[in-house]
């Protein structure tokens, strides 16, 4: 294979990068300070109640209540572990929650919707957040503790518990969560209505919950109503505070997804339609702009490029139920988001921790902190690719719920296609090469590296970048054995959240105790490129594969040094060398660190 030599330059001023990113705290804020003008609520024009969501009438979802008894067959014929989906629906019942690593944690009734309950924290909830409240709210509290639990994605396992079991109690829990939320947080104020992107997942998880729900003689008249009303307030929310900016995020793209969700639920009325089409078409355009002709999410982090992938296939799934087709030049970037998450899964299913991580997901059926080859099982059946379904291995619940029953028998069909080639799993995927997303992934049956060769992304922002160029992660002999330490924390703890941004805390070299780029300390989500990335080699041969890059962001002391990295693996022995050349002149101190995992 010819020789690579592609750089990865900077598209954006570090100075309009610290200016965009204050931009985007103060966009936060500001939409919880407009939300709840006083007479906003009663500008909302709300639908008929006769359409209100009607069963008849709305579009069509990813499953039917009509087909429980079938789906819950082929769900038992499939999954194994209906005594833990119950146990998990009766600790939901019982108020237990474990939110971003707290452990389980016993809330009370009713529940406290204001509270982080890790620092004891609690925000107003009569009146719109203030600037300075959401990001600084000190003490090491974390205003994403309450964000998380206002999800409500607790009620994909209260869902299955029912169509399991028939046991209304999971129903009943539904209904008193959702009308103790209602009540407790008026529309626009408090924290839960400060960030569109959470008010679109809650509003997705409710639709989610109503599916399961909808004919339960536990949910009344009344419920009904309130629910509706408040799910159609929702919408109403997220049109006037979409989170659209001159460099879009992860958020903007969730914003659309749930918007989408609740387009699709009031498709029975003209302003369901237009949420619909509307955010159908900018989400087709956020594919465009955000997913790199490569497939990889140009946030350039492996946790975002999950949730991603995750919102957009759930939303073209469910545009494609209702009959819109998805543009043929986005859904090649779709598949290729599935093509780049199967080159980086690890040999052992995992996935690296390289860039931010909170381990965000839209929908929660299963705790998928490292595991992202789930989506490769429903990307299986989207795309007819055997070679998905070999990664996956096993049909995920995820594909399950979202495609059908039908999916299972399609996954198996697909599997099967694959060992017909009499090809072993663990030879698939093959060594690649990412050069838009700046990943070069070296692999063999038992090994396997990720080398960071790109930029920060987002056109220069580096929202959720790190210092890591030239960093990497190494499996060996069946073994993760070198690894990127993640992000451990945000808003709760700076101090903490820049030191795991730091190059100290990856594999790579440090010159002269100078930050790779300079970490603005009061931008928590900027990390501006303070050089270029060039890749110089990329080779995959009969006998090794090659990695050679070099960055220049030590160029800018006084005295200039280059960092020259090579990566070599021997296919033939199964040794790694990995070799830096630092290049320049005068006195210097260089630090190069490896992170073991633990074990």
């Amino acid at each position: 294979m010819p020789q690579s030599n592609s750089t990865r330059k900077r598209t954006g001023r570090p100075g309009l990068a610290r200016v965009l990113a204050g931009k985007i705290v103060r966009r936060i804020a500001r939409q919880a300070r407009t939300a709840a003008i006083p007479l906003a609520r009663r500008m909302i024009r709300y639908p008929p109640a006769e359409s209100h969501g009607s069963s008849s009438r709305r579009g069509s979802y990813y499953f039917r209540h009509e087909d429980r008894d079938e789906i819950v067959r082929a769900w038992r014929e499939t999954f194994d572990h209906e005594a833990d989906i119950v146990a998990a629906a009766d600790e939901v019942c019982d108020h237990v929650f474990d939110l971003l690593g707290s452990g389980k944690k016993a809330l009370g009734d009713p529940i406290d919707w204001h509270t982080d309950f890790k620092s004891g924290k609690s925000w107003p909830s009569h009146r719109p957040l203030r600037p300075g409240e959401i990001t600084s709210a000190g003490a090491g509290a974390d205003i994403k503790v309450v964000w998380e639990l206002s999800r409500f994605q607790q009620v994909g396992v209260l869902g299955r518990a029912y169509w399991l079991t028939g046991d209304e109690k999971y129903a009943t829990e539904f209904a008193n969560e959702v009308s103790s939320w209602i009540e407790a947080n008026p529309w626009g104020r408090g924290p839960n209505w400060a960030c569109a992107m959470d008010v679109a997942i809650r509003s997705a998880n409710w639709i989610l919950g109503y599916h399961f729900f909808e004919r339960c003689t536990s949910l009344d008249d009344a419920f009904h109503s309130t629910f509706l009303r408040s799910l159609w307030e929702h919408g109403w929310f997220i049109e006037r505070n979409l989170e659209r900016q001159q460099i879009n995020s992860n958020h903007y793209i969730a914003d659309l997804a749930g918007f989408f969700a609740l387009g699709v639920f009031f498709a029975d009325t003209g302003r369901g339609r237009r949420w619909r089409d509307l955010s159908y078409d900018r989400m087709c355009d956020q594919v465009r702009e955000q997913v790199l002709a490569d497939g990889v999410d140009y946030e350039k982090s492996i946790s975002y490029h999950r949730l991603v992938l995750e919102m957009v296939a759930y939303t073209f799934c469910l545009a494609r139920k209702n009959g819109m087709a998805v543009p043929d030049d986005v859904a090649q970037r779709w598949m290729r988001m599935f093509e780049f998450t199967a080159a980086y899964t690890k040999p052992d299913g995992t996935a690296p921790r390289i860039g931010d991580s909170d381990d965000g997901v839209f929908y929660k059926f299963a705790d998928r902190k490292s595991d992202h080859a789930y989506l490769l099982s429903l990307g299986a059946s989207v795309f007819d690719r055997p070679d998905f379904a070999a990664v996956s291995s096993r049909l995920s619940e995820e594909a399950f719920w979202t495609l059908g029953p039908e999916s299972k028998p399609e996954f198996e069909e697909l599997a099967r296609t694959f060992r017909d080639r009499g090809i072993p799993k663990q030879r698939t995927p093959k060594s690649a090469a990412f050069p838009d997303g700046g990943f070069y992934i070296i692999r063999s049956d038992r090994h396997y590296a990720i080398i960071d060769g790109g930029d920060n992304g987002m056109n220069g922002l580096g929202a959720h970048a790190h210092c890591d160029a030239l960093s990497f992660e190494l499996y060996a002999v069946d073994k993760t054995f070198i690894v990127d330490p993640g992000t451990y924390v945000y808003t709760a703890d700076p101090r903490w959240r820049n030191r795991f941004r730091s190059t100290e805390y990856h594999n790579t070299v440090m010159v002269d105790e100078e930050q790779i780029h300079p970490i603005p300390e009061k931008w928590l989500f900027a990390l501006p490129d303070a050089g270029d990335v060039k890749v110089t080699r990329w080779d995959i041969g009969d006998e090794s594969v090659v990695f050679a890059g070099e960055h220049d962001a030590y160029r800018r002391l006084r005295d200039p040094v280059t960092h020259r990295r090579t990566v070599m693996f021997d296919l033939q022995s199964e040794t790694w060398t990995i070799e830096d050349e630092m290049d320049g002149s005068g006195n210097h101190t260089f630090e190069s660190r490896l992170h073991f995992a633990p074990g």
